[in-house]
């Protein structure tokens, strides 16, 4: 049953194609959140990420004690504040799943064993770490040329909501 507990997937907008093959966009997206508690990771990728999150705090106090003897006997500290916040932020953030959105991209995409589009260098690092199938941002082109074609092969029409015959359900 379509639409119970949050990870069913949502009810399409749209009625699928009654072509002899749905478009290809329909067999790759698919939306809702990871099963949080179900998907296992690796007892290895857990220590790694710690330990990637301990040198990055340690990085972060070296830019901070930095910035603190940059400081002395300049009469205006803002552009050393700005300098510290942007070496604060690139030593903490970037090259690592830093937010609960990346991470569920991740899981989701371990959990479906689906590939995973993304110019974030976090994202694309620990994703490759877990084994998920990685897609350049550069190759979302040709992609997008092929669903398409396929979409441009059922006449590129979609058939009147009510007329869902014969239709597959969705997984």
């Amino acid at each position: 049953m379509r639409g119970d507990g949050p990870s069913s997937p949502l009810p399409h907008p749209h009625p699928p194609c009654r072509c002899k093959d749905p478009p290809a966009v329909e067999l790759l997206i698919r939306l809702r959140p990871p099963r949080r508690y179900e998907v296992q990771v690796r007892g290895a990728f857990l220590y790694e990420l710690i330990e990637e999150i301990r040198n990055r705090i340690n990085k972060g106090l070296r830019v901070a004690e930095t910035a603190v003897r940059e400081v002395k006997g300049v009469k205006d500290p803002e552009a050393t504040i700005t300098r510290l916040r942007e070496r604060y932020r690139t030593a903490l953030r970037v090259g690592i799943i830093d937010s609960r959105e990346d991470l569920e991209l991740v899981l989701l995409a371990l959990e479906l064993d689906a590939a995973l589009l993304s110019s974030d260098t976090g994202i694309f690092t620990w994703a490759e770490k877990l084994g998920v199938r990685l897609l350049h941002p550069k190759g979302i082109f040709t992609l997008a040329a092929s669903v398409k074609e396929v979409f441009a092969s059922c006449g590129g029409h979609r058939e009147s909501p009510g007329s869902e015959e014969n239709i597959p359900p969705v997984p």
